[in-house]
């Protein structure tokens, strides 16, 4: 039985380092029961924060032909990825600032680290006929500092001390005026009491498991030029968001189950392939007010025409059927959005010199 292996190790250093611009605010204007407008400074500031990290990534790649038409296959290996830009983002924006709360706002984090995950892959793929097979594999990611949100109660501090509030002790006709021409008595001023926030900021929280299989069957009818594909990954995870609890900081973002079936054509000239594609319901956003897409599939076709070895004509079709994507928050009746992008399709020539 023929053996395979490879292995290899990789090392990285990486300096982060963020930088904003902004106009701040230095205040509040009380304009009506609820509502209190922002009041920015006339001059910008710049905020700079940094981080630093290094990891060191081994791998492991095995495979052994059991026979000539299956081969069982084996890898290990440590992988990273690191946070969105915008959760390293240094600025902090001030989102919910109602007369009486609640007070809320978000900072990025320079010093996040990477996702880092321990990758085991086990499959064992029959190749039974000339470009047909069966294969089927089990996956499992332990992954470590995995990225959440953290929060704390603080005082943000603006360019002439901290924010305060004008609701709390309200003076004279307020609250009145509008965001162009304040009532300086529904203005914060110094002696207003402070304002406690709440600070949402991404935070590494601990690790996490992730696991599932991969079921895949090609199959070519012979000769004909036509030929079939059908797969599905089920992927789970130790950490799934509750929607009857209000402790579900550290829940798995993305994660849903696949699968996709083609039919296809293939010879001399000419190929043509329809697909259907689907992905079940995962949660897209987490913390206290998540969001979750809702389960979507969606038809695609492409045809190609060579016609000569330099030149040829192809059709793309994207959501042919005109499938819409629908998003709700905790409950399937809280609808957060509805898109309809309609078909699309290309029509073009390629060629090569």
């Amino acid at each position: 039985m023929a053996f395979k292996a490879n292995l290899g190790v990789r090392y990285e250093d990486t300096d982060v380092s963020s930088y904003s611009i902004e106009i701040p605010v230095t205040g509040f204007n009380w304009i009506t029961p609820l509502e209190m407008s922002k009041i920015r400074s006339e001059n910008q500031v710049s905020s700079e924060l940094s981080g630093n990290y290094t990891n060191t990534l081994p791998s492991l790649n095995l495979s052994l032909e059991i026979s000539d038409d299956l081969v069982a296959r084996f890898s290990y290996g440590t992988t990273i990825a690191r946070s969105s830009i915008d959760a390293m983002f240094p600025a902090t924006s001030l989102n919910n600032h109602f007369s009486g709360g609640p007070f809320r706002a978000s900072q990025g984090n320079p010093s996040l680290l990477p996702y880092e995950s321990d990758n085991i892959d086990l499959s064992l793929e029959w190749y039974y006929g000339e470009g047909s097979y069966v294969s089927a594999g089990y996956y499992s990611k332990d992954v470590d500092n995995y990225i959440g949100l953290g929060e704390e109660n603080r005082v943000i501090e603006g360019p002439n001390g901290p924010l305060t509030d004008p609701s709390v002790n309200p003076r004279g006709t307020c609250p009145e005026g509008s965001v162009a021409s304040p009532n300086p008595d529904c203005v914060s001023q110094a002696g207003d009491p402070a304002i406690a926030w709440e600070v949402t900021t991404p935070i590494n929280q601990g690790d996490t498991t992730v696991d599932g299989w991969e079921l895949n069957i090609q199959h070519m009818f012979g000769d004909s030029g036509f030929g079939a594909i059908a797969n599905y990954t089920t992927v789970d995870s130790s950490d799934n968001y509750d929607i009857h609890s209000l402790d579900n900081d550290f829940a798995v973002t993305g994660l849903s189950d696949s699968a996709n079936l083609v039919a296809f054509y293939e010879k001399d000239q000419f190929s043509i392939r329809i697909a259907y594609n689907w992905r079940d319901d995962f949660l897209l956003k987490g913390g206290s007010e998540p969001i979750f897409t809702e389960a979507y599939s969606q038809i695609d076709l492409s045809a190609n025409y060579d016609i000569n070895d330099s030149v040829s004509v192809f059709i793309d079709g994207i959501n042919i059927t005109d499938e819409s994507t629908r998003r709700h928050g905790r409950f399937t009746n809280q609808i957060v959005d509805y898109e309809e992008y309609g078909a699309r399709y290309n029509i073009g020539i390629r060629a090569k010199f």
